[in-house]
Protein backbone atom coordinates (compact mmCIF):
# COMPACT_ATOMS: atom_id res chain seq x y z
CA UNK A 1 0.00 0.00 0.00
CA UNK A 2 1.56 3.53 -0.91
CA UNK A 3 2.06 6.02 1.83
CA UNK A 4 -0.67 8.36 -0.06
CA UNK A 5 -3.35 5.30 0.31
CA UNK A 6 -2.45 4.53 3.76
CA UNK A 7 -3.27 7.75 4.79
CA UNK A 8 -6.52 7.94 2.78
CA UNK A 9 -7.39 4.51 4.41
CA UNK A 10 -6.99 6.00 8.05
CA UNK A 11 -8.93 9.54 7.45
CA UNK A 12 -12.16 7.53 5.58
CA UNK A 13 -11.85 5.15 8.79
CA UNK A 14 -11.64 8.55 11.65
CA UNK A 15 -14.57 10.31 9.57
CA UNK A 16 -16.73 6.52 9.57
CA UNK A 17 -16.09 6.75 13.82
CA UNK A 18 -16.78 10.09 13.75
CA UNK A 19 -19.93 9.96 11.77
CA UNK A 20 -21.42 6.74 13.43
CA UNK A 21 -23.83 7.23 16.25
CA UNK A 22 -22.08 5.48 19.52
CA UNK A 23 -24.98 5.11 21.95
CA UNK A 24 -23.94 7.15 25.39
CA UNK A 25 -25.49 9.82 27.76
CA UNK A 26 -23.26 12.98 28.52
CA UNK A 27 -21.25 13.10 31.62
CA UNK A 28 -23.54 14.45 34.08
CA UNK A 29 -25.80 11.55 34.23
CA UNK A 30 -28.29 11.61 37.26
CA UNK A 31 -27.44 9.65 40.02
CA UNK A 32 -30.15 9.96 42.41
CA UNK A 33 -32.72 12.07 43.19
CA UNK A 34 -34.72 13.65 46.01
CA UNK A 35 -38.03 12.23 45.68
CA UNK A 36 -36.56 9.42 43.80
CA UNK A 37 -38.53 7.96 40.59
CA UNK A 38 -41.24 6.35 41.09
CA UNK A 39 -41.69 7.44 45.31
CA UNK A 40 -44.95 8.18 46.56
CA UNK A 41 -44.62 10.73 49.58
CA UNK A 42 -47.03 11.38 52.57
CA UNK A 43 -45.71 14.99 52.98
CA UNK A 44 -45.02 17.24 50.05
CA UNK A 45 -41.12 18.22 49.50
CA UNK A 46 -40.02 22.11 50.27
CA UNK A 47 -37.59 20.66 47.80
CA UNK A 48 -35.95 18.48 44.84
CA UNK A 49 -32.64 17.56 45.15
CA UNK A 50 -30.87 16.32 42.00
CA UNK A 51 -27.13 14.46 42.15
CA UNK A 52 -25.22 13.74 39.74
CA UNK A 53 -22.11 11.80 38.18
CA UNK A 54 -20.07 14.90 37.76
CA UNK A 55 -20.75 18.54 39.31
CA UNK A 56 -23.69 20.50 37.44
CA UNK A 57 -23.22 24.15 35.76
CA UNK A 58 -25.50 26.20 37.48
CA UNK A 59 -25.79 28.70 35.66
CA UNK A 60 -26.67 26.25 32.91
CA UNK A 61 -28.88 23.93 34.37
CA UNK A 62 -32.73 24.01 34.38
CA UNK A 63 -35.44 22.48 36.50
CA UNK A 64 -39.20 22.34 35.76
CA UNK A 65 -41.76 20.76 37.67
CA UNK A 66 -45.72 19.75 36.24
CA UNK A 67 -48.45 18.79 38.23
CA UNK A 68 -51.28 16.11 37.05
CA UNK A 69 -52.81 18.46 34.58
CA UNK A 70 -49.61 19.13 32.77
CA UNK A 71 -49.52 22.72 33.67
CA UNK A 72 -46.02 23.79 34.92
CA UNK A 73 -45.50 25.14 38.77
CA UNK A 74 -43.42 27.70 39.71
CA UNK A 75 -40.16 27.03 41.14
CA UNK A 76 -36.65 28.17 42.59
CA UNK A 77 -33.13 28.90 40.83
CA UNK A 78 -31.52 25.37 41.20
CA UNK A 79 -29.39 26.31 44.03
CA UNK A 80 -26.20 24.53 45.45
CA UNK A 81 -26.23 21.87 47.95
CA UNK A 82 -23.98 22.52 50.96
CA UNK A 83 -21.32 20.01 50.71
CA UNK A 84 -22.37 18.04 47.96
CA UNK A 85 -20.19 19.38 44.80
CA UNK A 86 -22.65 17.26 42.55
CA UNK A 87 -26.15 18.07 43.44
CA UNK A 88 -28.32 21.04 42.70
CA UNK A 89 -31.79 22.05 44.50
CA UNK A 90 -34.72 24.25 43.43
CA UNK A 91 -37.68 25.18 46.50
CA UNK A 92 -40.86 23.74 45.31
CA UNK A 93 -44.32 25.70 46.38
CA UNK A 94 -46.93 23.57 48.69
CA UNK A 95 -47.77 20.53 46.72
CA UNK A 96 -51.34 19.10 47.01
CA UNK A 97 -52.04 15.28 46.87
CA UNK A 98 -51.37 13.74 43.19
CA UNK A 99 -48.51 13.08 40.67
CA UNK A 100 -45.98 15.32 39.74
CA UNK A 101 -43.51 15.35 36.78
CA UNK A 102 -39.67 16.88 36.70
CA UNK A 103 -37.94 18.06 34.13
CA UNK A 104 -34.56 18.64 34.01
CA UNK A 105 -31.53 19.73 31.73
CA UNK A 106 -27.41 20.66 32.71
CA UNK A 107 -24.49 20.47 31.27
CA UNK A 108 -21.17 19.53 33.37
CA UNK A 109 -19.12 21.76 35.02
CA UNK A 110 -15.95 19.39 34.31
CA UNK A 111 -16.41 18.60 30.54
CA UNK A 112 -19.20 20.86 29.50
CA UNK A 113 -21.41 18.34 27.70
CA UNK A 114 -25.29 18.77 28.20
CA UNK A 115 -27.80 16.03 29.52
CA UNK A 116 -31.18 15.52 30.59
CA UNK A 117 -34.22 13.47 31.57
CA UNK A 118 -37.63 13.22 33.15
CA UNK A 119 -39.11 11.35 35.86
CA UNK A 120 -42.33 11.30 38.18
CA UNK A 121 -43.14 10.97 42.27
CA UNK A 122 -45.96 11.08 44.17
CA UNK A 123 -47.82 13.28 46.84
CA UNK A 124 -50.58 11.02 48.73
CA UNK A 125 -50.28 8.68 45.68
CA UNK A 126 -47.77 6.59 43.61
CA UNK A 127 -47.23 7.59 40.27
CA UNK A 128 -46.76 3.64 39.84
CA UNK A 129 -50.60 3.92 39.74
CA UNK A 130 -51.38 7.06 38.59
CA UNK A 131 -50.37 8.11 35.37
CA UNK A 132 -48.31 11.31 35.39
CA UNK A 133 -49.31 13.97 33.24
CA UNK A 134 -47.34 13.69 29.52
CA UNK A 135 -44.10 16.43 29.85
CA UNK A 136 -42.21 17.83 27.05
CA UNK A 137 -39.25 15.43 25.97
CA UNK A 138 -36.25 15.91 27.55
CA UNK A 139 -33.22 13.59 26.41
CA UNK A 140 -29.81 13.58 26.33
CA UNK A 141 -28.40 14.14 23.08
CA UNK A 142 -25.91 11.49 21.36
CA UNK A 143 -21.77 12.54 21.57
CA UNK A 144 -21.58 15.56 18.92
CA UNK A 145 -19.45 15.01 15.86
CA UNK A 146 -18.48 18.37 15.75
CA UNK A 147 -17.11 18.34 19.27
CA UNK A 148 -15.13 15.05 18.04
CA UNK A 149 -13.60 16.30 15.33
CA UNK A 150 -12.43 19.46 17.08
CA UNK A 151 -10.86 17.44 19.91
CA UNK A 152 -9.21 15.55 17.43
CA UNK A 153 -7.84 18.43 15.39
CA UNK A 154 -6.69 19.61 18.72
CA UNK A 155 -5.10 16.87 19.87
CA UNK A 156 -3.27 16.49 16.84
CA UNK A 157 -2.16 20.47 16.88
CA UNK A 158 -0.85 20.22 20.36
CA UNK A 159 0.55 16.81 19.58
CA UNK A 160 2.67 17.75 17.06
CA UNK A 161 3.77 21.46 18.59
CA UNK A 162 5.08 19.61 21.43
CA UNK A 163 7.18 17.31 19.51
CA UNK A 164 8.28 20.02 16.71
CA UNK A 165 9.46 22.35 20.08
CA UNK A 166 11.26 19.43 21.87
CA UNK A 167 12.92 17.93 18.22
CA UNK A 168 13.83 21.59 17.18
CA UNK A 169 15.34 22.48 20.39
CA UNK A 170 17.06 19.66 21.50
CA UNK A 171 17.62 16.94 19.41
CA UNK A 172 19.31 19.07 16.32
CA UNK A 173 22.11 21.13 16.65
CA UNK A 174 20.53 23.65 14.64
CA UNK A 175 16.65 23.60 13.87
CA UNK A 176 15.80 22.78 10.78
CA UNK A 177 13.69 24.97 8.59
CA UNK A 178 11.07 21.93 8.06
CA UNK A 179 10.71 21.55 11.92
CA UNK A 180 10.35 25.29 12.49
CA UNK A 181 7.62 25.12 9.24
CA UNK A 182 5.66 22.22 11.24
CA UNK A 183 5.28 23.89 14.29
CA UNK A 184 3.78 26.90 12.52
CA UNK A 185 1.53 24.69 11.02
CA UNK A 186 0.97 22.99 14.35
CA UNK A 187 -0.29 26.04 15.72
CA UNK A 188 -2.73 26.97 13.41
CA UNK A 189 -4.10 23.70 13.51
CA UNK A 190 -4.35 23.83 17.20
CA UNK A 191 -6.22 27.20 16.87
CA UNK A 192 -8.64 25.59 14.43
CA UNK A 193 -9.42 23.11 16.66
CA UNK A 194 -10.36 24.44 19.69
CA UNK A 195 -12.23 26.94 17.61
CA UNK A 196 -13.92 24.34 16.38
CA UNK A 197 -14.37 22.68 20.00
CA UNK A 198 -15.27 26.00 21.39
CA UNK A 199 -18.08 26.51 18.56
CA UNK A 200 -19.35 22.23 19.85
CA UNK A 201 -19.69 23.11 23.67
CA UNK A 202 -21.52 26.62 23.06
CA UNK A 203 -23.91 24.98 21.07
CA UNK A 204 -24.54 22.23 23.33
CA UNK A 205 -25.04 24.45 26.23
CA UNK A 206 -27.72 26.20 24.56
CA UNK A 207 -26.84 29.39 25.13
CA UNK A 208 -24.57 32.44 23.63
CA UNK A 209 -21.41 32.62 23.91
CA UNK A 210 -21.42 35.85 26.41
CA UNK A 211 -23.04 33.46 28.67
CA UNK A 212 -21.13 30.63 27.90
CA UNK A 213 -17.44 32.01 28.34
CA UNK A 214 -18.25 33.37 32.25
CA UNK A 215 -19.27 28.99 32.99
CA UNK A 216 -16.61 26.56 34.33
CA UNK A 217 -16.55 25.11 30.50
CA UNK A 218 -16.04 28.43 29.06
CA UNK A 219 -13.20 29.46 31.51
CA UNK A 220 -11.20 26.28 30.50
CA UNK A 221 -11.90 26.94 26.90
CA UNK A 222 -9.86 30.52 27.46
CA UNK A 223 -7.20 29.28 29.81
CA UNK A 224 -6.74 26.32 26.52
CA UNK A 225 -6.65 29.54 24.38
CA UNK A 226 -4.19 31.67 26.41
CA UNK A 227 -1.83 28.63 26.57
CA UNK A 228 -2.14 28.74 22.41
CA UNK A 229 -1.63 31.95 21.97
CA UNK A 230 1.89 32.09 24.84
CA UNK A 231 3.16 29.60 21.93
CA UNK A 232 2.20 31.37 19.32
CA UNK A 233 4.12 34.40 20.33
CA UNK A 234 7.03 32.17 21.28
CA UNK A 235 7.16 30.90 17.86
CA UNK A 236 6.86 34.13 16.46
CA UNK A 237 9.66 35.24 18.59
CA UNK A 238 11.73 32.23 17.48
CA UNK A 239 11.47 33.24 13.29
CA UNK A 240 12.38 37.11 14.39
CA UNK A 241 15.32 36.28 16.88
CA UNK A 242 17.66 33.26 15.77
CA UNK A 243 19.87 33.64 18.57
CA UNK A 244 17.26 32.87 21.30
CA UNK A 245 15.88 30.07 19.10
CA UNK A 246 16.56 27.24 21.02
CA UNK A 247 14.95 28.89 24.37
CA UNK A 248 11.86 30.44 22.55
CA UNK A 249 11.20 26.96 21.17
CA UNK A 250 11.30 25.56 24.72
CA UNK A 251 8.64 28.00 25.99
CA UNK A 252 6.20 27.32 23.03
CA UNK A 253 6.44 23.83 24.11
CA UNK A 254 5.96 24.30 27.75
CA UNK A 255 3.21 26.59 26.44
CA UNK A 256 1.53 23.75 24.37
CA UNK A 257 2.47 21.14 27.40
CA UNK A 258 0.23 23.94 29.47
CA UNK A 259 -2.83 24.00 27.25
CA UNK A 260 -2.86 19.95 27.18
CA UNK A 261 -2.79 20.67 30.80
CA UNK A 262 -6.12 23.02 30.81
CA UNK A 263 -7.66 20.66 28.23
CA UNK A 264 -7.74 17.53 30.52
CA UNK A 265 -8.13 19.66 33.76
CA UNK A 266 -12.06 19.67 31.56
CA UNK A 267 -12.57 16.52 30.75
CA UNK A 268 -13.08 12.89 32.25
CA UNK A 269 -9.65 12.73 34.60
CA UNK A 270 -10.98 15.75 36.41
CA UNK A 271 -14.72 14.46 37.34
CA UNK A 272 -15.69 14.13 41.12
CA UNK A 273 -14.05 10.81 42.81
CA UNK A 274 -10.73 9.74 44.71
CA UNK A 275 -7.37 11.31 44.00
CA UNK A 276 -9.06 13.55 41.04
CA UNK A 277 -5.58 15.21 40.79
CA UNK A 278 -3.44 12.70 40.08
CA UNK A 279 -5.49 11.13 37.54
CA UNK A 280 -5.19 14.47 35.61
CA UNK A 281 -1.83 14.62 36.18
CA UNK A 282 -1.51 11.22 34.73
CA UNK A 283 -3.69 11.69 31.52
CA UNK A 284 -1.45 14.92 31.07
CA UNK A 285 1.79 12.70 30.91
CA UNK A 286 -0.28 10.57 28.92
CA UNK A 287 -0.66 13.08 26.00
CA UNK A 288 2.51 15.29 26.66
CA UNK A 289 4.45 11.78 26.12
CA UNK A 290 2.31 10.95 22.76
CA UNK A 291 3.43 14.30 22.05
CA UNK A 292 7.06 13.81 22.22
CA UNK A 293 7.33 10.38 21.03
CA UNK A 294 4.71 10.58 18.00
CA UNK A 295 4.82 14.49 16.98
CA UNK A 296 8.40 14.53 17.62
CA UNK A 297 8.73 11.52 15.16
CA UNK A 298 7.13 13.65 12.70
CA UNK A 299 9.12 16.57 13.31
CA UNK A 300 12.35 14.66 12.49
CA UNK A 301 11.26 13.48 9.60
CA UNK A 302 10.73 16.51 8.14
CA UNK A 303 14.44 17.17 9.50
CA UNK A 304 16.24 14.09 8.42
CA UNK A 305 14.91 14.51 4.47
CA UNK A 306 17.49 13.77 2.06
CA UNK A 307 20.66 11.91 2.37
CA UNK A 308 21.96 10.45 5.46
CA UNK A 309 24.71 12.48 7.38
CA UNK A 310 26.51 12.10 10.50
CA UNK A 311 24.71 15.23 12.01
CA UNK A 312 21.11 13.44 10.91
CA UNK A 313 22.15 10.03 12.44
CA UNK A 314 23.21 12.16 16.16
CA UNK A 315 19.87 13.50 15.76
CA UNK A 316 18.22 10.54 15.19
CA UNK A 317 19.81 8.74 18.45
CA UNK A 318 19.18 11.37 20.61
CA UNK A 319 14.95 11.31 19.59
CA UNK A 320 15.26 7.89 20.04
CA UNK A 321 16.94 7.49 23.29
CA UNK A 322 13.65 9.90 24.97
CA UNK A 323 11.59 8.77 22.60
CA UNK A 324 11.88 5.24 24.32
CA UNK A 325 11.23 7.18 27.53
CA UNK A 326 8.13 8.23 26.25
CA UNK A 327 6.77 5.44 24.81
CA UNK A 328 6.40 3.91 28.70
CA UNK A 329 5.25 6.62 29.66
CA UNK A 330 2.30 6.44 26.99
CA UNK A 331 1.83 2.43 28.41
CA UNK A 332 1.75 3.01 32.00
CA UNK A 333 -0.54 6.12 31.85
CA UNK A 334 -2.57 5.07 29.64
CA UNK A 335 -3.18 1.34 31.70
CA UNK A 336 -3.84 3.13 34.76
CA UNK A 337 -6.37 5.52 32.77
CA UNK A 338 -7.70 2.59 31.13
CA UNK A 339 -8.29 0.83 34.53
CA UNK A 340 -9.70 3.70 36.03
CA UNK A 341 -12.36 4.65 33.60
CA UNK A 342 -13.27 1.47 32.54
CA UNK A 343 -13.72 0.00 35.59
CA UNK A 344 -14.50 -4.08 35.21
CA UNK A 345 -13.07 -6.62 32.80
CA UNK A 346 -17.04 -7.33 31.54
CA UNK A 347 -17.21 -3.57 31.15
CA UNK A 348 -14.44 -3.51 28.47
CA UNK A 349 -16.06 -6.16 25.95
CA UNK A 350 -19.32 -5.10 26.29
CA UNK A 351 -19.48 -1.10 26.31
CA UNK A 352 -18.61 0.89 22.86
CA UNK A 353 -16.49 2.95 25.60
CA UNK A 354 -14.26 -0.21 26.56
CA UNK A 355 -14.40 -1.60 22.76
CA UNK A 356 -12.83 1.87 21.60
CA UNK A 357 -10.24 1.36 24.91
CA UNK A 358 -9.31 -2.23 23.03
CA UNK A 359 -9.22 -0.39 19.77
CA UNK A 360 -6.89 2.26 21.14
CA UNK A 361 -4.60 -0.15 22.99
CA UNK A 362 -4.32 -2.53 19.96
CA UNK A 363 -3.40 0.98 17.43
CA UNK A 364 -0.58 1.67 20.55
CA UNK A 365 0.70 -1.89 20.49
CA UNK A 366 0.81 -1.85 17.00
CA UNK A 367 2.97 1.51 17.60
CA UNK A 368 5.42 -0.02 20.30
CA UNK A 369 6.33 -2.54 17.71
CA UNK A 370 6.98 -0.44 15.28
CA UNK A 371 9.01 1.62 17.52
CA UNK A 372 11.02 -1.18 18.73
CA UNK A 373 12.14 -2.41 15.15
CA UNK A 374 13.36 1.27 14.76
CA UNK A 375 15.30 2.05 17.88
CA UNK A 376 16.85 -2.06 17.41
CA UNK A 377 17.08 -2.01 13.47
CA UNK A 378 16.57 1.05 11.97
CA UNK A 379 18.13 4.03 14.28
CA UNK A 380 22.10 1.83 13.99
CA UNK A 381 21.96 2.10 10.84
CA UNK A 382 21.12 5.79 10.18
CA UNK A 383 24.68 6.56 9.50
CA UNK A 384 24.41 4.42 6.23
CA UNK A 385 20.53 5.19 5.47
CA UNK A 386 17.88 6.46 6.66
CA UNK A 387 15.17 4.69 4.17
CA UNK A 388 14.22 1.81 6.45
CA UNK A 389 13.46 4.16 8.95
CA UNK A 390 11.32 6.48 7.09
CA UNK A 391 9.60 3.79 5.86
CA UNK A 392 8.65 2.08 9.10
CA UNK A 393 8.21 5.84 11.39
CA UNK A 394 5.30 6.91 8.38
CA UNK A 395 3.62 3.70 9.31
CA UNK A 396 3.81 4.88 12.61
CA UNK A 397 2.84 7.84 11.79
CA UNK A 398 -0.46 6.50 10.29
CA UNK A 399 -1.64 4.26 13.16
CA UNK A 400 -0.93 7.54 15.71
CA UNK A 401 -3.86 9.53 13.59
CA UNK A 402 -6.34 6.48 14.55
CA UNK A 403 -5.24 6.29 18.04
CA UNK A 404 -5.83 10.14 18.55
CA UNK A 405 -9.00 9.68 16.46
CA UNK A 406 -10.47 6.78 18.99
CA UNK A 407 -9.21 9.09 22.23
CA UNK A 408 -11.07 11.94 20.46
CA UNK A 409 -14.25 10.04 20.57
CA UNK A 410 -13.54 8.02 23.97
CA UNK A 411 -13.38 12.20 25.38
CA UNK A 412 -17.24 12.23 24.40
CA UNK A 413 -18.52 8.96 25.54
CA UNK A 414 -19.85 8.09 29.36
CA UNK A 415 -16.44 5.87 31.25
CA UNK A 416 -18.51 2.60 32.51
CA UNK A 417 -17.18 3.74 35.72
CA UNK A 418 -19.11 6.85 35.84
CA UNK A 419 -22.48 4.69 34.82
CA UNK A 420 -24.67 5.37 38.01
CA UNK A 421 -26.21 1.85 39.17
CA UNK A 422 -30.22 1.71 37.91
CA UNK A 423 -32.52 2.10 41.04
CA UNK A 424 -35.82 0.02 40.82
CA UNK A 425 -38.98 2.23 42.18
CA UNK A 426 -40.55 0.47 44.79
CA UNK A 427 -43.64 -1.37 43.53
Amino acid sequence: MTRRRAWAAVWAGIVLVLATPVPADAHALLASSDPADGTRLDEPPAEIVLSFTEAPELSLSEVSLLDGSGATLEVGEPAAVPGEPGALSVRVPGLEQGVYTVTWRTVSKVDGHPSGGTFAFGVGVSPLQVPPAHAPTVETPEPSPLEMTGRLILFIGLGLLVGATWVGSLVFVVCPWPVRRVAGWAWAVAVAGLVILAVAQQQSSGVGFAEFLPTTPGRALLYRAGAIALAGTALLGAALWPGSRRALLLVAGVAAAGAMFAHVAAGHAAARGDLAWAKVISQWVHFVAVGVWLGGLAALLLGVRGKPSALKAAAVRRFSAVAAYALGAVAVTGVLRAVNEVGSWGALFSTGYGQLVLVKVGLIGALAVLGGINRWRNVPKADGSLRALRRVSSGELVLAVGAMAAAAVLATLVPPAQIPPVVRPPA
